[in-house]
């Protein structure tokens, strides 16, 4: 329960430290008085939203810090922050400049742990919660709370269930989504996958054919020049110009005689010999056989040149590199590609074996809801009962719905039942009913789901009278399994409490101070006549406060200030 609270500028408080026992605590002043400031203490501490307009005016800086005695570690919390020999701390720091601090146990943490941590310790029911008490969700976890830790786990089995379907069915639409992409990216990668792969190429391969293609052309061209003047000289059938110089010389000879003919004879048979050897030597070096081998080495190389650039424009690749890329990546794709089937046909089977475990789940949710709404329904009209509003029953509407969701299939409406007819607790409650159901229905849950502390901030508001003096009989009953602070206007509760602060207010300054005995009278009539020197009022307030040390339960007149 909380034990110490500690606030600086906070609202309208400079200072104050407040030391609380267990049972009911009232904390009464004038309207106006601060009240308003020890309820935002508390929701800071609690890790509520706040703004630089909780500091105080005039001061640059808020702090509240609570102490809270916990004999259990806290769910979530790592050990350092965990509670030392039955103490807990929490403190929140706001600063003007918008920049704050949260801490656990001395230690700095992020502002969404101290939010996340407060709940186990200490509930806050204000005005707004009573509102929140109109919101559907609101009443669905409400009956949740109510229905034990069976319908806990199976929502928990149904949540998990939930998203497993969702990320099946997403991995379902992101095959399908990329067994598209893949055909319409890598579908020419069939038709080209064969060429490549029969070409045997390398990330250098088109620059070496290209260069050897280059190489190739030159040698043929040089053959061929070397084989052109092959055949003038020697020539094919028809002869060529030795045949021609053949002539020649032989004709030049004929024409000589004796000695000279003898000698041009020699000497022409050495120039024509001669020139067969060079034209042998011509022979040799362009051979029509390694013509006809580059010539189809030329072929193939060009051949394999005009294949890359085929398979280039399909593939859209700019480079001989990009084609590369293209093709190792596609024919992983393809891989997946050919193994997709399988694979939809196997999420597909999850599918639908965890949409049946689904639908179980739901099933089984729906019939523990509707049991935990005739219990909570049972539980919160007798609170009803005993809080002066015996003419009106609790309804819980659990209606199946069409959508299912990760927290179930069910819509959860909370009626008042008047003689015959259901009225939707936002058009049938007033504010004073509101408050009162709300009590109701904190009362009505099962003690391990109420926080050890719980503040009521004006719970009582609207009411009056016997509403009001039941109001706070089942406050003091609900204080003696939890500690409850209650801000309160009301004189006939006040009186119950174990333990009173007054919140008084000078100038712009707020004090709380804990009273006793004859001011703790005074306060007492002040509230039911507006005057704590009133001596009717002070006789009835120390009946009022008789009566709450007695614990008597007697249902004495009262009037509110």
């Amino acid at each position: 329960m909380l034990e110490e609270l500690r606030l600086a500028s906070v609202g309208g408080i400079a200072e104050a430290t407040l030391n609380f026992g267990a049972g009911l605590i009232a904390v009464t002043g004038e309207s106006g008085a601060g009240k308003s400031s020890l309820v935002r203490g508390l929701e800071l501490v609690c890790g509520k939203r706040a703004s630089a307009g909780s500091i105080r005016a005039g001061d640059e800086t808020a702090a509240a810090e609570a102490f809270f005695g916990v004999d259990t570690d806290i769910d979530g919390l790592d050990d350092a922050l965990q509670p030392r020999e039955g103490s807990f701390s929490m403190k929140r720091e706001l600063l003007r400049s918008g920049r704050g601090k949260s801490s656990i146990q001395g230690r700095t943490v992020p502002l969404n742990i101290l939010a996340d941590t407060a709940p186990s310790l200490i509930t806050i029911q204000s005005q707004f919660a009573q509102l929140e008490l109109l919101d559907p969700e609101r009443q669905l976890r409400i009956l949740d709370a109510c229905g034990g830790r069976e319908l806990r786990d199976c929502r928990t089995r149904l949540e998990t269930v939930f998203y497993q379907v969702l990320d099946i069915e997403r991995e379902l639409r992101q095959n399908k989504a990329r067994e598209r992409e893949v055909t319409q990216t890598y579908g020419e990668l069939t038709e080209i996958a064969p060429i490549l792969e029969r070409l045997k190429l390398e990330s250098d391969s088109e620059d070496k054919l290209a260069a050897q293609y280059e190489e190739d052309e030159r040698e043929l061209r040089r053959l061929r020049e070397l084989r052109g003047r092959f055949r003038v000289l020697r020539g094919d059938e028809e002869g060529g110009l030795i045949s021609e110089l053949s002539e020649a010389l032989d004709g030049a000879t004929s024409v000589l005689s004796g000695d000279d003919r003898e000698k041009a004879a020699e000497a022409a048979q050495m120039a024509l010999s001669a020139l067969d050897s060079f034209v042998d030597m011509l022979a040799a070096l362009a051979p029509a056989e390694k013509i006809s081998a580059i010539e189809d080495e030329l072929e193939e190389v060009e051949t394999t040149l005009g294949l890359i650039r085929k398979c280039k424009r399909a593939a859209k690749a700019g480079s001989f590199a990009e084609l590369i890329d293209f093709w190792h990546k596609g024919e992983e794709e393809l891989r997946w590609l050919g193994d997709v089937v399988r694979v939809q046909n196997e999420l597909t089977e999850k599918a639908t074996e965890a949409k049946k475990a689904l639908a179980k789940e739901a099933r089984t949710l729906l019939g523990l809801r509707t049991a935990a709404a005739r219990e909570l329904e049972r539980r919160v009209s007798v609170n009803l009962a005993d809080l002066a509003m015996e003419h009106t029953q609790f309804r819980v509407r659990v209606t199946e719905t069409n959508k299912l969701r990760a927290n179930g299939a069910e819509k959860v409406d909370f009626v008042l039942l008047r003689g015959d007819t259901e009225i939707p607790v936002a058009k049938a409650a007033s504010g004073g009913e509101l408050s009162r159901l709300l009590l109701a229905i904190q009362v009505s849950l099962p003690p391990q789901l109420i926080a050890p502390t719980v503040v009521f901030d004006e719970v009582e508001a609207g009411l009056g009278g016997r509403a009001a003096y039941l109001t706070g009989l089942k406050l003091r009953d609900l204080s003696t399994h939890v500690q409850v602070i209650l801000i309160t206007h009301e004189a006939s509760i006040a009186a119950m409490a174990n333990q009173h602060y007054k919140v008084e207010r000078s100038g712009d300054l707020s004090s709380i101070s804990l009273i006793e005995g004859e001011e703790r009278v005074r306060e007492i009539a002040r509230m039911l006549s507006g005057r704590s020197d009133d001596e009717e009022a002070l006789a009835h307030a120390r009946k009022l406060l008789k009566c709450g040390e007695n614990r008597c339960g007697c249902n004495v007149r009262m009037s509110r200030s």
